[in-house]
């Protein structure tokens, strides 16, 4: 109560005879019993009816001044001296300290949590630095002796099949491996049991493939068909220039075929009587002239040129000098297949 006002204490619902009440009376504090003052009441309620009302009508310092109303009206009054509020108590701390074994002195004292404990109760808001400020107590007991290797007294593996591969199956386990369909999980159960009859169960989980299938999406924009291959052609392989391998293969075969339609012949023959600058013909018959030298050692021929129809070849050019020379060329004429 001491640090206390009395306007803070619980307010009192009524007066029991064993209640204690504080008064001044001539100037002397004096100790009031709720009996002395329930008769009091009752001698003063005498010829009036009885009590109305009992009220606190003043205070003043430490005193209450309260009115009595009686079944009459009439009324009185009197005084209730309330004890002086005592001295602010002091306020208290508890520090602790640790130690490796009962100190001897200060240096012997540390913050980490050791084998002894340090307990300080008093009013010093830091904790003090001496050993003897505080009581010691052993709060960890000693190491125990060393036990026995928890060694394996007995192992198991066990095997069960299922559609999933998170949920841990439930049913029989077997010690052999089972069949397990394609697309669905193989479970592994490990249990270790120790000579302390502590059980230890570990479980893996593996997926059984499904033949290939779906092992790809697409390649070159080829879906796989129902046994997950794919069917390429050559129109579906690209090659560097961004053009097709069919496209490659067709134009190949372009060339042969042309190649087939035609046949190359040598034709070799002297010309006599031409004159420096000449203009020969030679009927080919539907052949293109290819290939041709005109000349002997003497004869030097300079601009050369021959123009080729459907029928003939025209050839034109200058001779070092007129008269004989030979002629060689090679033509091809286009035949049906």
């Amino acid at each position: 109560m001491a640090d206390k006002t009395i306007g803070s204490l619980t307010a009192a619902t009524q007066i029991n005879a064993a209640d204690l009440f504080v008064l001044e009376q001539s100037s002397t504090a004096k100790k009031l019993t709720g009996q002395i003052l329930l008769s009091w009441l009752t001698a003063a309620a005498d010829g009036h009816g009885g009590i109305q009302t009992i009220a606190l009508t003043t205070s003043s310092d430490l005193v209450d001044t309260y009115t009595i109303t009686y079944a009459d009206t009439s009324t009185s009054t009197f005084d209730v001296t309330n004890g002086a509020q005592g001295p602010q108590g002091d306020s208290w701390y508890v520090h602790l300290k640790y130690a490796s074994d009962t100190p001897t002195q200060d240096s012997d004292m540390g913050d980490t949590p050791d084998n002894y404990i340090g307990i300080y109760s008093g009013t010093s808001s830091s904790a003090p630095a001496h050993y003897t400020d505080y009581e010691w107590f052993q709060w960890k007991g000693d190491t125990g002796a060393t036990g026995a290797a928890c060694t394996i007294a007995a192992q198991a593996v066990e095997y069960m099949t299922s559609s999933s591969g998170t949920v841990v199956p439930e049913g029989s386990w077997t010690t052999t491996v089972p069949t397990v369909a394609a697309g669905n999980y193989l479970w592994t159960r490990t249990k270790l049991t120790f000579i302390d009859s502590t059980v230890v169960t570990s479980y893996s989980v593996s997926r059984f493939g499904i033949d290939g299938a779906g092992a790809v999406s697409t390649v070159n924009e080829i879906s796989p068909d129902g046994d997950g291959n794919v069917a390429l052609t050559a129109t579906d392989i690209p090659t560097s220039d961004s053009t097709s391998v069919q496209s490659h293969i067709t134009s190949i075969e372009s060339d042969v075929t042309d190649l087939q339609k035609y046949e190359i012949r040598h034709i070799s023959g002297s010309i006599t009587a031409l004159p420096k600058s000449f203009s020969y013909n030679f009927i080919t018959a539907d052949h293109r002239v290819i290939n041709c030298v005109l000349g002997t050692p003497s004869a030097v021929v300079t601009d050369l040129s021959w123009v080729t129809t459907t029928s003939d070849v025209t050839f034109s050019g200058t001779l070092a000098t007129s008269g004989s020379t030979t002629i060689d060329f090679d033509i091809v004429k286009v035949v049906t297949p």
